[in-house]
Formats: C-alpha cells, sequence, structure tokens
C-alpha cells in the first residue's frame, strides 16, 4: 500500500482506473483518492460481484455479459456505476472467447468513462440495487467437475466456462482425471445406458450418453500427456463402448 501511496503523491492523478488488479486496494489508498478509483469489473453489476464473473455468466447460460467500471470502495464490487456496457453472448461462446470480446469492449468503455471524468461537472452515478446483489467466489473443484446426470445443457455450459482458463470440464476416465474441452449435444438416444457411457465413435468424436436420453459428442480432451481429440484418445487409451467417463 506504501508504493501505491508513494506513486499517486508523485504522479497526482486526477482519476485511476484498475485492471484485473490481484490485490485489495487498502482504506488509505481510497481515502487519498477520495472517491477518484475505478475498478473495470468484467461482469454486470450488482448480480455478478466477485473474482471471476466471466465463468459464472457463461456457467448460468446467461445470454448477455458486460462490463461495469465502478467507483472503488471498502468491499469488493459494491460501488455505483460511472459506466457500463453489454454485450450479447452466442450460444458457443467459451471462456477464452468472452475475455477477449470484453478486452475490446473495455477499450471504448474506458474512453467513454474517461470523457464522462472531463466535462466540467460531476459524474451521474448508478447506485448499485442490493436485491440482485450476488457475490461469486472462484469455482471449486467440485464445481469444475461434470455431472453427466445433470441437464445437458449445464453439462455444456460448464465445459464452455471453464475453456480455456481451467483447463476444461473435470471428469474421470478408468481412473485418470481428464478434462474435456468440446463437447456437442447430439440427438436422441436410443440407448438405455448411464449418462456419461461410451456409445461408439462417429465423425472424430467419442459418442457419450447424456442425461435425459441425449446424445453427447466428445470432440476434444486434456490428459496428463496431452491434448486429444475423440478418435485419438479412443485410440490410445483403448476406449470401447461401455466404458464410462465418471
Amino acid at each position: 500500500e506504501e508504493i501505491l501511496l508513494d506513486l499517486l503523491r508523485e504522479s497526482g492523478p486526477d482519476a485511476v482506473f484498475v485492471f484485473a488488479y490481484p490485490y485489495r486496494i487498502g482504506p488509505q489508498v481510497l481515502e487519498a483518492l477520495d472517491g477518484r478509483i475505478y475498478n473495470v469489473h468484467t461482469g454486470p453489476l450488482p448480480a455478478y460481484r466477485g473474482p471471476d464473473p466471466l465463468f459464472w455468466v457463461l456457467r448460468n447460460r446467461e445470454t448477455r455479459g458486460g462490463l461495469c467500471i465502478h467507483r472503488m470502495e471498502a468491499d469488493y464490487d459494491t460501488g455505483p456505476i460511472l459506466h457500463q456496457a453489454m454485450l450479447p453472448l452466442a450460444p458457443e461462446t467459451t471462456y477464452g472467447l468472452y475475455m477477449s470480446q470484453l478486452a475490446h469492449v473495455a477499450v471504448g468503455a474506458t474512453e467513454a468513462a474517461v470523457e464522462m471524468l472531463s466535462q466540467n461537472r460531476p459524474p451521474r452515478l448508478l447506485e448499485l440495487e442490493t436485491d440482485t446483489a450476488r457475490y461469486y467466489r472462484r469455482p471449486t473443484p467440485e464445481e469444475l467437475r461434470i455431472d453427466w446426470n445433470a441437464p445437458v445443457a449445464e453439462t455444456l455450459a460448464l465445459v464452455l466456462a471453464a475453456n480455456p482458463v481451467y483447463g476444461g470440464g473435470a471428469a474421470f476416465f478408468k481412473g485418470a482425471r481428464v478434462q474435456i474441452l468440446q463437447l456437442r449435444q447430439g440427438g436422441a438416444s436410443e440407448e438405455q445406458a448411464q449418462p456419461g457411457t461410451v456409445l461408439g465413435l462417429s465423425d472424430q468424436a467419442i459418442v457419450l450418453q447424456g442425461s435425459s436420453n441425449t446424445l453427447l459428442a466428445l470432440d476434444l480432451v486434456r490428459t496428463e500427456v496431452g491434448y486429444f481429440s475423440g478418435a485419438r484418445f479412443a485410440a490410445v487409451f483403448q476406449l470401447q463402448a461401455g466404458d464410462t467417463f465418471e
């Protein structure tokens, strides 16, 4: 905190914008800037407070994401909003793609925020509604693990939300941990197998039984020894119909 205070004394900024700063800003810095410090939060507020809103926006299957530039306060992601920018989310958006899109949005949003602060009048700030506020922590290993009995839409959303920053949705095959990076929904299954059961191969993908008699196509898998297409994984790990991902 002393280092930050020294920098502020030397530079005397009109305003400070914080991007992905991994530490909590201390009370002395907040007091020194007297409301002139703003956080660029990569998620809608107040619904997605916390350190990784990108994951949870995708995991919860939201159709829109965005970022908020808000005044920093002592608590996380609670200050009033100076500027916000929203963007639609396509159904197959991964974490990495969403982050790339937000990086482009952040440039224009920050320029707009600077323009607002440069006016010869106090900026209009939007107070956050407390009734829709929710704080999301980073996902735990349990929350990153695929539940093959869950609705297919939730399974697909988890895989997208975990790709690539968390390595994919976690599963186990023959006792070894694997991570699913690309999974697609197929048609209806005529089999009576348990969800996660291997039914065969099709077009380089592993065909799995999903929940509610739905077929799933597994295209890309990460293991401790490398990344594999579905067909290559099947050959390397001697996959057979009836095997299961757990």
